[in-house]
């Protein structure tokens, strides 16, 4: 609000879902203050751990670009990517110079009016995003959202009924991804080594926190019995 309010930019970008903290910004408040103070100010969201695992009102909170990529809560593998437009913004682009070709928003309103890329996609990724599109579509969006909230919930109780703590303040936990601190001073690297030996796989903590905090990933496709079979 501080830097906004000095009219030097006309752009505020954030991540909504931190994936290497678990940390989530809450978008509401965000969205509230853009639409009284800064109307005119375009807002783009990096959203490549929440989207698909945390309900996103994109029109409601008229965020004007959002951003994902597959290899988190949509459960797909690496190499695709889904994002969202505003109106307002693409007419923007149009007075936006010297942004090549593939970072040419026109360029993809133009394609995609045709129900075209601009370049040959990976056709894998496209019929594996139609599947998921379809399970997406049996469970029902709020079984979704309530199903990865659930299971957020579930995993902190777990760290924490065993004298461990949490990274993120109180109030802004991952639905898609819990971060704990590593209190109980547990041996990382010798539970990562016995998770393997069993097909599961852990993070040991990201750069600075690796042993100190650890993470456990609970989006996409990931069920309560998978959790509990991870966690036991």
């Amino acid at each position: 609000d501080e830097c906004l309010s000095t009219g030097k930019y006309n752009v505020f970008a954030m991540v909504h879902n931190e994936t290497s903290t678990g940390v989530m910004s809450p978008l509401k408040p965000i969205s509230e203050m853009l639409k009284s103070k800064y109307p005119d100010v375009i807002w783009q969201v990096d959203a490549v751990s929440s989207m698909a695992g945390s309900k996103i009102e994109v029109d409601q909170l008229e965020i004007d670009f959002i951003l994902a990529s597959t290899q988190k809560a949509w459960g797909l593998p690496a190499g695709f990517s889904v994002c969202a437009i505003s109106d307002r913004m693409i007419e923007l682009s149009k007075s936006i110079f010297r942004k090549g070709y593939l970072l040419d928003i026109g360029v993809y309103e133009k394609y995609y009016d045709k129900m075209q890329t601009p370049s040959t996609p990976s056709i894998p990724h496209m019929y594996g995003l139609k599947y998921v599109l379809e399970k997406i579509e049996e469970e029902g969006l709020e079984n979704r959202w309530q199903r990865h909230k659930d299971n957020a919930e579930f995993t902190r109780n777990w760290a924490l009924e065993l004298g461990q703590s949490l990274f993120p303040e109180r109030g802004f936990e991952s639905d898609t991804i819990t971060c704990i601190q590593n209190d109980a001073k547990w041996d990382i690297n010798y539970i990562n080594d016995r998770l393997l030996e069993r097909a599961f796989r852990m993070d040991r903590g990201y750069g600075k926190l690796r042993g100190k905090a650890f993470r456990i990933a609970h989006m996409g496709n990931v069920l309560r019995s998978d959790l509990i079979e991870y966690l036991n």
